[in-house]
């Protein structure tokens, strides 16, 4: 049990160390603290950074960090970008959003897991997909919708679930997203017996529909909006119905028969 409390404090302290030092390299010499940002420590996924800070891992290094804390990963990236922290602890998708919008950014250290956090997919591909990566080489249709339960996103999640081999047949799966709990999709979900993963964007609420750009603040829901990414990680399709209207698959399918090579499928 003490070794493996020395691996971890030692993994611990020359990752984040690794981190805090890469800033202060890039950061010109000053009294005050290097401050790395979380959005929310009070996470899970965050213990390792708070444990460091805790534990007095970045003392040992010789480094002055001040971890602070707020809502949202995104207000982290606003920190980031207005210069008032140097640093911040986060998922890799962060990294890849501020690159996108031309911001030189550089992801120091990367986890490979972190506590709680957990890739939950349907049994019958438990042997197939064990990480994120593992869905690399596959189109992906992210369908936001407004709420579980109502009548157009119950016929339009029913109508996916019917539709899903064909999706496959083109290379893509699919991920249903809303506001709601996890509990609320679970049940949802085994009632209507879709057969495809439903995401929660619960909290913070709307976050990832605030990064597509689908969030109606008015109603405090997604709107109803269809996305695919490509296998490179480009958004190559996205349609936005009127709310109350069920865009059905034929878009869908049109899109992704556009991007299927000829013969591919067959």
């Amino acid at each position: 049990m003490g070794q493996h409390r020395t691996t971890l404090r030692w993994a611990l302290a020359r990752a984040l160390a690794a981190a805090a030092c890469a800033l202060a390299c890039a950061t010109p010499a000053r009294a005050q603290a290097l401050r790395l940002m979380v959005g929310g420590v009070e996470k899970q996924i965050y213990l390792p950074v708070a444990l460091a800070d805790r534990l007095g891992y970045f003392k040992e290094q010789g480094l002055d960090v001040q971890v602070l804390s707020d809502t949202s990963g995104g207000h982290a990236e606003d920190g980031l970008l207005t210069g008032s922290v140097q640093g911040v602890v986060g998922f890799y998708d962060h990294t890849i959003d501020l690159q996108a919008k031309g911001k030189f950014v550089q992801a120091v250290v990367q986890f490979s897991q972190a506590p709680g956090e957990a890739v939950v997919v349907a049994a019958r591909q438990a042997d197939i997909i064990r990480t994120p990566t593992d869905f690399r080489g596959h189109a992906l249709i992210m369908a936001f919708y407004p709420a579980d339960w109502s009548p157009v996103c119950t016929d339009q999640m029913a109508l996916y679930s019917e539709v899903l081999p064909e999706f496959g047949r083109l290379g893509a799966e699919l991920v249903g997203i809303s506001v709601d709990h996890g509990w609320c999709h679970l049940e949802f979900a085994r009632q209507r017996n879709l057969r495809f993963p439903l995401l929660a964007d619960f909290h913070p609420k709307g976050e990832v529909a605030r990064r597509y750009g689908v969030y109606d603040d008015n109603i405090g829901m997604a709107e109803r909006a269809l996305f695919i990414v490509d296998s490179e990680g480009t958004i190559s399709w996205s349609y936005v119905s009127p709310i109350g209207v069920n865009p059905g698959a034929d878009g869908i399918l049109t899109a992704l028969e556009a991007m299927t090579p000829v013969g591919a499928s067959a």
